[in-house]
Parts: structure tokens; C-alpha cells; sequence
């Protein structure tokens, strides 16, 4: 005999409930490929859950989610940790969680705004291009960053973005898309002071550049 992969799962995708909820002896194995959070539910949990069980299942990934969300050192003082705790799963629910890879770009410079991330493990480079120096780097995103999160200002100012996001090593992210930002900000008061906050120094750095470039031009 040998072993055929049948799939590769990958965050908040649940394994091994068939032969729990089916009353049946397993069919497969399961192989961890590299290191993984799992969260385990005990056989005695699982045959409780009603049917269908995806609203349960559900609400166990916005505990999770919630539970990642107050561990971000950056924010859980003054940003999520006062919240009503259904503030918080709502908040949750209208997360994606996914696992990326090293070099994976979120987005590049001048693409439309369409999600903000969270960054819950690994490192998130933010640069754009540089006549001097080919690459600048403007930030570095991680899970102990004062601002664990980017891709908000471009998304609050509905513009293009103005840098490259790309991942220095694997990592661990929740993503939030421009629909849902409205929702989230009213959700979390605190995220849309932040917000405001940085895009009012935004349009303050732009316009001297803008200043600047004219100058410039004028002196040519």
C-alpha cells in the first residue's frame, strides 16, 4: 500500500469530525506538515453539537479570532480589550484568517484598496521604490508592532495604495475587507480614532510633498 494526499488544510478548516459525528472508524490519517495551532474539541463536545454545526463551528472562530485579536500587545490595552464581548464576535466574524508564505505580496503600489490586515504571526515588510536606494523600507509590520496592522490608511482614504506589503517570513494573518470596514469601525471606536488620527497626518505629509515638488520644479 502507499499514502495518497487527499487535501491540504489550512487555517480555520476543521478536521476529523466525520468519523466523530458519523459514528465511524476513521478512513484516514492525518499528518502534520509543519508546525500548526490546533484548537481540539473533545469527542464528548462534538456530539453535542446541534446539526448542521457550522453556526457552532463558527462561533468557535470567533473565539479564536477574538482571543488572537486581544493578544496583539499594540492594541489590547486601549483598543479591543474594553469591548462588550458580542462587540468582540462580531468583530471576529468579519475577519478572514489565512496562512501566507514568505515573499507573498498582499498588494503593491498603486493597486486598489480592498482589505486592511492584522498581523498575528511573522513580519510584514512595508517599501516602495526608491530612485536612490531601488527599495525603501518604510515600516515593519509585526505582532509586537505598536500598530500591528496595515493597509488601513489607503483603505480609510479610498485611494490606491501608496507602498508594496510583502512577507518577510510566514506568516499568520486576519483580513478585513472594505465592506465590512464601516461595521468594524463602529464596532471598535477606538480603531477609528487611530484612523482619523494618522489620516489627518497624512494628508499633512502629502501636501508638503506636494509643496515640495513644486518648489522644486520652480526652481528648475
Amino acid at each position: 500500500f502507499r499514502r495518497v494526499l487527499f487535501r491540504s488544510l489550512g487555517p480555520g478548516q476543521l478536521v476529523g469530525s466525520g468519523g466523530l459525528l458519523g459514528c465511524r472508524q476513521r478512513e484516514t490519517s492525518v499528518l502534520v506538515l509543519e508546525p500548526a495551532e490546533l484548537l481540539r474539541l473533545e469527542p464528548a463536545l462534538v456530539s453535542s453539537l446541534p446539526s448542521p454545526a457550522e453556526p457552532v463551528l463558527r462561533s468557535i472562530h470567533a473565539c479564536f479570532v477574538a482571543a488572537r485579536l486581544l493578544s496583539l500587545s499594540g492594541v489590547r490595552s486601549n483598543m479591543f480589550a474594553d469591548l462588550p464581548s458580542s462587540s468582540l464576535a462580531e468583530i471576529a466574524m468579519l475577519m478572514d484568517l489565512h496562512e501566507v508564505p514568505a515573499g507573498h505580496y498582499f498588494f503593491r503600489h498603486g493597486e486598489p484598496s480592498l482589505a486592511l490586515y492584522f498581523v498575528l504571526r511573522g513580519a510584514v515588510s512595508l517599501s516602495r521604490p526608491s530612485v536612490l536606494m531601488g527599495r525603501k523600507t518604510l515600516d515593519v509590520c509585526t505582532p509586537d508592532s505598536s500598530k500591528p496592522w496595515f493597509g488601513e490608511m489607503s483603505l480609510w482614504l479610498r485611494e490606491p495604495h501608496s507602498a508594496d506589503a510583502s512577507a518577510l517570513e510566514s506568516c499568520l494573518v486576519l483580513e478585513l475587507h472594505a465592506a465590512d470596514l464601516d461595521r468594524f469601525t463602529a464596532l471598535a471606536p477606538g480603531f477609528r480614532q487611530v484612523v482619523e488620527v494618522g489620516a489627518s497626518a497624512f494628508a499633512v505629509l502629502n501636501h508638503l510633498s506636494l509643496q515640495q515638488a513644486l518648489e522644486q520644479q520652480r526652481g528648475l
